[in-house]
């Protein structure tokens, strides 16, 4: 029955996080199949997923979710052998069709009522993946029906039934094809329905099958409401009616028991085209009131603000594979950090960042953002011949992080195109999003990595200082260069250059002999202090930190860059 809206949600508040996290597995094992078209097994674990969903909502008597579910199970069915291209319009149509589904359960854990054509665009589009006819909203909305408890259409007298109906079928059926001609043709269109309507209600009074009377009833009342209206320019209801000169050809040939049992879902469809008439009569309102429609179909403007509901950026589901994605991407930064501070030896890690790469940028395709995915699908290619110099490791970086930073957009942008903006072409969102060095969170990552290597320099050289381990110096050349390559990479030069003569410096090996004074120690230590609070100046975003760097310079210059000299070995003495 319609109306029971507060058990549905109350059974579904209970089952929602089980149903979220099955989609999210589902979600998962189709993100392994794109890595891996030919594994099917993939498949296997999203369509089981899948069907503890459909078996949660049909026992909970959800149709909407259901009937969607139902579609998205077919298309995981079709997927087996299916060509590449069309392989990933099924797997962006199945990815959207969770998100809608998880929302939609969303929706009636708040109150909404089932309402199965609210999910009719999301339906045609897997509809459409597979090939299949679109279903309009009447027959989405008779199916929906058809699962509720019928309501009988009380006759206004008793029905005769038998030969009787029959009868009045064949007497009226040579006037009611006529005047289906003439509404079809638009001439005459007022009479021809008022005829038609006049017909109908015959045929609903005389017969005796509840589905008969029943489905010319609900022409009768259609034939009030059309009246006077334009909309016999519909097709849909130029076919409905089209149903009904057969429907009554069938009655006359075969009797009420046959046609009766050939209705189908015509009386369903009949109501929703009621409902939807422009205008109402006295017995329209009274039968839309009985069988309580306006449960099952809003108005058109509440119907389209629900899709938009559905659509629109502020659904949890979304936000959540949106912050998977954000991890992702972190650890492809990560990744690429660390190939930066290694010049890229560490080639094991490389190969796992591209691996990450490759996942990121199908999980883009298969959401329907094809040029972030471009994007990533590039820097990845790059990575089987890591770049060599630093300036092309920051310009890998930079096109990561300005896909990362246009990805919120382009991506509730994309699954929610049928909200109220329009979606913008993701090279409009990519021009707005600022260069590397103005990517704050990212330039404080790298600054504060750089930190951690200079504490742990200034930490060398105080254990040099008092206990003479020489070994704890051994790692500041490669700490140096790691800072001055972070500086480079955001855009620093001068810094840089100045990070680069300590370097030198360092390797000469100059602090580590017994003949270097204790000034010389000091002199390398403030320039270390004066690095450290130049980044410091950075990350804090204070006003002029070039004049930090003058300082910086003038302590490098006081350094002795000469090199060590060798230690003398004494002669031998002389044998007598």
């Amino acid at each position: 029955m319609v109306g029971q809206r507060p058990q549905m949600a109350n059974g579904l508040y209970w089952v929602k996080g089980e149903i979220e996290h099955s989609l999210g597995r589902m979600r998962t094992a189709l993100e392994h199949f794109l890595e891996e078209p030919g594994q099917t097994q993939h498949l296997d674990v999203a369509a089981e997923e899948l069907r503890l969903v459909h078996g949660t909502v049909g026992m909970i008597q959800c149709f909407g979710a259901a009937a969607l579910a139902d579609e998205m199970l077919q298309l995981l069915q079709d997927l087996r052998g299916a060509k590449p291209a069309r392989m990933m319009e099924a797997l962006s149509a199945l990815t959207g069709a969770s998100l809608h589904l998880s929302d939609y359960v969303d929706l009636l854990v708040h109150g909404e009522s089932d309402r199965a054509v609210v999910l009719q665009p999301v339906i045609n589009e897997l509809r459409l993946a597979r090939g299949k006819p679109l279903l309009t909203e009447a027959e989405l909305f008779a199916a929906h029906l058809r699962t509720l408890e019928p309501a009988a259409i009380p006759s206004e007298q008793p029905p005769r039934g038998g030969e009787a109906v029959q009868n009045v079928a064949r007497r009226e059926l040579p006037a009611f094809q006529m005047a289906f001609v003439q509404w079809f043709r638009g001439q005459n269109t007022d009479a021809a329905m008022a005829r038609m309507g006049k017909i109908a209600d015959a045929i609903a009074v005389n017969t005796a099958h509840p589905e008969l009377r029943e489905t010319w009833s609900g022409y009768a009342v259609l034939a009030e409401c059309l009246r006077g209206d334009l909309q016999f320019d519909s097709l849909d209801l130029k076919r409905l009616f089209g149903r009904a000169g057969t429907l009554l050809k069938r009655l006359v040939d075969a009797g009420e028991t046959v046609a009766g049992g050939e209705v189908g879902d015509t009386p369903q469809q009949l109501l929703f085209h009621i409902a939807r008439a422009s205008r109402q009569t006295e017995r329209s309102q009274a039968l839309l009131a009985s069988r309580r429609i306006a449960e099952l179909l809003p108005p058109v403007e509440q119907l389209d603000e629900l899709r938009r509901r559905l659509r629109g950026p502020n659904t949890s589901i979304l936000a959540r594979v949106h912050a998977e994605i954000g991890r992702d991407f972190a650890t492809v930064k990560d990744g690429i950090d660390l190939a930066v501070r290694t010049g890229g030896r560490n080639t094991g890690d490389l190969a796992a960042t591209r691996e990450r790469l490759l996942r990121l940028a199908n999980t883009l395709g298969a959401l329907g953002l094809p040029p972030p995915q471009q994007a990533l699908l590039n820097q990845a290619r790059l990575l089987e011949n890591p770049p060599r110099t630093p300036l092309a490791w920051m310009d890998m970086a930079t096109a990561i992080l300005r896909v990362e930073h246009s990805l919120e957009e382009a991506l509730f942008r994309a699954l929610g195109r049928h909200g109220a903006e329009p979606a913008r072409p993701y090279a409009e969102i990519e021009a707005e999003v600022p260069h590397a060095q103005d990517l704050r969170e990212s330039t404080k990552a790298l600054l504060r990595e750089s930190m951690v290597d200079l504490a742990h320099l200034k930490a060398a050289v105080d254990a040099y200082l008092k206990n003479g381990d020489a070994a704890a110096f051994a790692d500041a050349p490669r700490m140096l260069n790691e800072v001055a390559a972070g500086l480079l990479i955001l855009g620093h030069p001068r810094a840089t250059t100045s990070l680069r003569k300590l370097e030198s410096y360092a390797r000469l090996g100059t602090l580590v002999t017994a003949e270097t004074a204790h000034a010389e120690f000091e002199r390398f230590a403030d320039a270390i202090s004066c690095v450290e609070v130049y980044l410091e100046a950075l990350r804090d975003g204070l006003p002029q930190p070039e004049r930090i760097l003058d300082d910086l310079e003038d302590y490098i210059a006081r350094l002795d860059f000469r090199p060590p000299k060798p230690a003398v070995v004494p002669a031998p003495a002389a044998v007598e």
